[in-house]
């Protein structure tokens, strides 16, 4: 929800341009215990906030997902994506950018149903980027991604801190 409501003019744009645009919210509502929940709300204001899967974090406090969460989220996305004819780019927002790189990732390996069609990624405000390193993702981005990557960083966000900087060594070529 948050994203469609701050990605509303862009939006009107794109389908003013004739291109069509989709927002895809995670199917997890964040439980009120939660304290990535308790930070969004205090940005974001007290409403029903969703997630793709529950955030963890490591031992270096980068952000990490339980891998058959962040499997089935990402497949769901997929699903999702390609139910609606593909596309050529996605755009993330804080954990939506942290799974499109999940997205671009497979993409770029030739796995599953968008490899033939995702061109870019957009990545804003991406959390310092864990899920690399687990073991379920590590192949896929064991190499810089060739997908065209745009990485956005708030120049006061002290949310997602460095984790834009870290997410951009992950794509070869990717724009800050």
């Amino acid at each position: 929800r948050i994203v469609a409501i701050e990605a509303s003019r862009l939006r009107l744009a794109l389908k003013a341009a004739g291109a069509d645009a989709a927002v895809y919210e995670g199917t997890e509502v964040i439980a009120a215990e939660n304290p990535h929940g308790a930070a969004m709300r205090k940005i974001f204001g007290d409403q029903v906030l969703r997630e793709y899967a529950p955030a963890l974090l490591d031992e270096a406090g980068r952000r990490t997902y339980e891998p058959a969460a962040a499997e089935a989220a990402v497949a769901d996305l997929e699903a999702r994506i390609a139910g609606a004819g593909g596309c050529d780019a996605v755009l993330g927002f804080s954990q939506g950018a942290n799974f499109a790189s999940m997205l671009a990732a497979r993409a770029a390996a030739g796995v599953g149903p968008l490899a033939t069609s995702l061109r870019c990624v957009v990545l804003l405000a991406p959390a310092r980027p864990g899920w690399p390193h687990q073991d379920a993702w590590k192949r896929l981005f064991a190499a810089p991604l060739p997908v065209p990557a745009l990485v956005v960083r708030g120049a006061s966000d002290t949310v997602s801190a460095e984790g834009p900087v870290e997410l951009v060594a992950h794509f070869r070529g990717a724009r800050l």
